[in-house]
C-alpha cells in the first residue's frame, strides 16, 4: 500500500494534475502497480474523482479487466460512484475499439475475467474478421455456461458441475466476484465441490485469480484447523506461489487474518444475493434515484433478434401502445413472471420508471459516444492535415536544395568553360618561345590512386600484419609517396610496430643498391625519400660507380634544398642558375611539392613563368594531396598566376584526393593561404636582393615593350636551358 499511495503517479491523480500524470506516464512510470486490495490507478482515478482527461490517459495504460479484492471493475465503480457520464461513454468506446482490433487472446482474457460490457454487434464483428464474428456469436453461450458453472459451485451441484466443466478454460473463468470456480468453492467451504476438484481437476489447484491467489491461498486463510489447507497441499498445492502482495499460501496459513477469508465469504454472499437486475425495491433505491441520476440501473435485454411473426395491431390505440409500450411491457411482464413480487402493481410501476430512466441514460451515452467519435475523427483529420503540410514543406525545401545544387553546378561549369577559354586565348596570344628540351622520364606518370587521407594502397597495407609489400612496390607504388600527415608507408609501418613491413621496404632499397639501379635511387632522392643513409651504411661491398653515387647523395640533397630556398627567395637569376639540371625542377619536399608549387605560393610571377615554360612537366606536378600548382593559384585568387599556368597547358579538370578541381579552391582558399603563411620567411638581405632583381626585371620588361627587343642578358638563360 505504501508503494501505491506514496507513488508520484498516485499523488498526481489525487492532486488532479493532468500534466504531471501525462509526464509520468511518458517517462515510464509503471501504471500496473496495484494496492494490497487490488486497486489500480484507474480505480483510484474514479474513487478520487479525478478529471475525465486523467481517466482517459490511464485507460490506455491500465488493464480494464482487473478487479479489486471486492470484485469490482472500473466499470462497476463508475456506476457506483458519482463519476461523470462522459467516463462511461469513453470506457464503452475504448472497449469497442479493443474488440474491433480483433485480438482473440486479449478478448478471451477479458471474457474469463467476468467482463460483462460488449458494445459490438455480430454484424460489426463480421466486418473485421471471421474469427471475431465467431467469438462474438459464441460469447452469449459461453457466458451463460460460465454462469451455470458458478451456480453449480454455489449450490454445490457436483454432478452438474462435472458435466459442465468440459473445457479447461472454464476452470479459470471468473464471475462478477472475480473468483474462478475452485477459489469460490474454497471460500464458500463447498467441500463436495472441493473434493471433486481435487479428484478430477487437480491442475486447477495452482490457477491464480485476479489477485494472484490460488485456491491454496484461500485454504490457508480458513479457520478449520488447517483441514482444507492440508487437503490441497497433499493434492499438489504449491506453497511458493506469491499473490500480488507477495504472500504465499503458507503466509496465510500462519496468519489467516492477512487474507480475511471470513469477511471475504460474507462479502461474496452479499454480492451473490443481490439481484442481477436492480429493479426490485430497496430501502435506499428511491433516495439515490431522487438524489442522483447516476445511480446504477441495469435491465435485462433479450438477445433473441428473430423477427416477431405475431399479428400487428390495426387500431390507432393498439398501434400507439405497441409503439410506445410494447417492448417495455413485454420485458416488465417477463420480470414479473420471474420474480413474483408481493405487490406486482407497485413493482411494475417502479420497473417502468426505471426502464424509462435507463432509456434516457442510454440515449445520453450514445450521444456522448457520437460526440467523442466526431472529436477523434476531427483530431485524425487535423493530424493528417498537419502531416500533409509538413510533407509539402519538406518537398519544397528539397526542391529548393536541388535547385541550389543545380545552380552551383552550372556556376562551376561556366567557370571551367571560362578558364578553358582564357587558357586558349592565352596560348594563342603567347609569343613563340624557343623550344624547351624535355629529358627522358621527365613527363609525369600517373600516381596510384589515393584516398581522402592522401594514402595509397601501400600506405594502408603498411600498417597491417602479413601484407605483401614487395608485390605492391613492384606494381608501381612509390615508397617515397607521402600522405596528408607527410608520412611514407615505411613511417606508418614503423609507428604500427610491424617490423616485417619496415624490413620489406628497406630490403627493396638494398636490392636497388645491389643491382646498382642508380636511376631509381636518384628518383627516390628527388621525391624526398629520407631513409637512404642508414641503408647505405649497411652496404659494404660497393662498386666504384655506386660509391661515387652514394658519396654524392648528401651534396645532391643539399642541392635540392638549395633549389627550394632559391625559389622561395624569388630571385629569377638565382633560380635560373640553380636549376642547372632539369631533374631538379621536379624534386619534391616533404609535402610532395615541386619548386613550381613554392613559386606559386610566393606569388612571384617571373619565377612561375620561367619554371612553367622551361619545365612544362612541373605544371602538372602534384603534391602529397594531388594538388597541382593551378590548385594553389586558384586558392590564392591570383588571376595573373592562373593565366600564366593556363597559358602553359595547366589542367583545369584535374582533381585532388578530396575530389576538388582547381576552381573549387576559390571556396577553400584558407588551406592554400595557410601553407603560404607557414613558408619560412627569407632574411632581410634576401628580401633586398629580391627587390633589386625584381626592379631589374621590371626595367627589362619596360625596355622590351618600348623597343620590342630583349637584351642579350635576358635571352641567355633561356638559351642555356635549351642547350642543356
Amino acid at each position: 500500500m505504501a508503494d501505491f499511495e506514496t507513488s508520484k503517479l498516485y499523488q498526481a491523480i489525487k492532486d488532479k494534475n493532468i500534466n504531471d500524470v501525462k509526464e509520468l506516464l511518458n517517462k515510464g512510470e509503471n501504471p500496473s502497480v496495484r494496492n494490497t486490495d487490488g486497486t489500480t490507478y484507474l480505480h483510484a482515478a474514479v474513487q478520487l474523482g479525478a478529471p475525465v482527461d486523467i481517466f482517459k490517459l490511464l485507460l490506455e495504460k491500465v488493464d480494464i479487466s482487473i478487479r479489486g479484492s471486492d470484485g469490482q471493475t472500473v466499470a462497476d465503480l463508475i456506476s457506483k460512484c458519482n463519476y461523470p457520464d462522459e467516463a462511461e461513454a469513453i470506457l464503452n468506446l475504448h472497449i469497442k475499439e479493443l474488440i474491433m482490433k480483433g485480438d482473440m487472446d486479449q478478448l478471451e482474457k477479458l471474457c474469463l475475467s467476468g467482463w460483462q460490457i460488449w458494445p459490438v454487434t455480430i454484424e460489426q464483428a463480421k466486418a473485421v474478421s471471421e474469427d471475431l464474428e465467431g467469438f462474438m456469436s459464441k460469447l452469449p453461450e459461453f457466458q451463460a455456461k460460465i454462469k451455470q458453472v458458478h451456480e453449480a459451485v454455489e449450490q454445490e451441484k457436483v454432478r452438474e458441475l462435472k458435466n459442465l466443466l468440459d473445457r479447461k478454460k472454464l476452470l479459470e473463468a471468473a464471475d462478477k466476484t472475480g473468483l474462478p470456480p475452485f477459489q469460490k468453492a474454497v471460500v464458500l467451504t463447498q467441500m463436495d465441490v472441493v473434493h471433486e476438484m481435487v479428484k478430477d481437476f487437480k491442475n486447477a489447484i495452482n490457477f491464480q485469480d485476479g489477485m494472484g491467489r490460488t485456491p491454496f491461498h484461500y485454504a490457508g486463510g480458513k479457520h478449520d484447523g488447517g483441514h482444507m489447507y492440508e487437503l490441497l497441499k497433499e493434492a499438489g498445492g504449491d506453497e511458493s506461489i506469491k499473490d500480488i502482495n507477495g504472500c504465499t499460501p503458507k503466509d496465510y496459513h500462519d496468519d489467516p487474518m492477512k487474507i480475511g477469508v471470513v469477511a471475504l465469504k460474507e462479502k461474496l454472499k452479499e454480492t451473490l444475493d443481490s439481484a442481477v437486475v436492480t429493479t426490485e425495491e430497496k430501502p435506499e433505491t428511491s433516495e439515490k434515484s431522487s438524489g442522483s441520476a447516476r445511480s446504477c440501473r441495469r435491465i435485462y435485454v433479450s438477445q433473441d433478434t428473430r423477427p416477431r411473426t405475431g399479428t400487428k395491431p390495426t387500431t390507432i390505440d393498439g398501434k400507439y401502445v405497441a409503439e410506445h409500450l410494447g417492448s417495455a411491457l413485454t420485458f416488465a411482464l417477463a420480470e414479473l413472471a420471474e420474480k413474483r413480487p408481493k405487490d406486482p402493481i407497485e413493482y411494475l410501476s417502479k420497473w417502468l420508471y426505471k426502464y424509462r430512466e435507463n432509456m434516457d441514460h442510454n440515449m445520453q451515452q450514445e450521444a456522448l459516444i457520437e460526440n467523442l467519435k466526431q472529436a477523434e475523427e476531427e483530431k485524425v483529420l487535423e493530424a493528417e492535415r498537419k502531416e500533409r503540410i509538413k510533407t509539402e514543406q519538406k518537398q519544397l525545401e528539397e526542391e529548393e536544395r536541388q535547385r541550389k545544387i543545380k545552380e552551383e553546378e552550372e556556376k562551376k561549369k561556366k567557370e571551367q568553360e571560362e578558364l578553358q577559354r582564357k587558357a586558349k586565348e592565352a596560348a594563342l596570344a603567347q609569343r613563340p618561345n624557343l623550344e624547351t628540351v624535355t629529358e627522358e622520364g621527365e613527363e609525369e606518370t600517373p600516381s596510384k590512386e589515393k584516398d581522402s587521407k592522401g594514402q595509397t594502397e601501400l600506405h594502408r597495407l603498411a600498417a597491417q600484419e602479413g601484407a605483401d609489400m614487395r608485390t605492391l612496390i613492384n606494381m608501381g607504388y612509390s615508397i617515397a609517396e607521402r600522405d596528408a600527415d607527410q608520412r611514407t608507408a615505411r613511417d606508418l609501418a614503423e609507428v604500427a610496430g610491424i617490423t616485417d613491413n619496415v624490413q620489406a621496404i628497406d630490403n627493396y632499397v638494398r636490392d636497388l643498391l645491389k643491382e646498382e639501379n642508380v636511376d631509381e635511387l636518384e628518383q627516390l632522392v628527388l621525391e624526398g625519400y629520407d631513409k637512404l643513409e642508414s641503408i647505405l651504411e649497411s652496404i659494404t661491398d660497393q662498386s666504384e660507380d655506386l660509391k661515387q653515387f652514394t658519396s654524392s647523395i648528401p651534396d645532391y640533397m643539399k642541392k635540392i634544398q638549395e633549389v627550394f630556398t632559391v625559389v622561395q627567395k624569388g630571385v629569377l637569376r638565382d633560380v635560373q642558375q640553380t636549376l642547372e639540371r632539369k631533374k631538379l625542377a621536379t624534386a619534391r619536399d616533404n609535402m610532395g611539392r615541386c619548386p613550381l608549387h613554392i613559386a606559386v605560393l610566393t606569388e612571384n610571377n617571373d619565377v612561375v613563368d620561367y619554371i612553367a615554360k622551361s619545365f612544362p612537366a612541373t605544371v602538372k606536378c602534384k603534391d602529397h594531396m594531388n594538388r597541382t600548382p593551378l590548385h594553389y593559384a586558384m586558392g590564392l585568387n591570383n588571376e595573373d598566376l592562373v593565366t600564366l599556368l593556363l597559358a602553359n597547358d595547366a589542367d583545369t579538370t584535374v582533381k585532388d584526393v578530396l575530389k576538388r578541381t582547381p576552381s573549387d579552391y576559390r571556396d577553400h582558399s584558407d588551406i592554400i593561404k595557410d601553407m603560404k603563411d607557414k613558408l619560412s620567411p627569407p632574411s632581410v638581405q634576401q628580401e633586398s636582393d629580391g627587390k633589386d632583381e625584381t626592379q631589374q626585371q621590371e626595367l627589362s620588361t619596360q625596355q622590351e615593350v618600348q623597343g620590342g627587343e630583349t637584351t642579350q642578358q635576358e635571352q641567355q638563360p633561356t638559351q642555356q636551358t635549351v642547350e642543356s
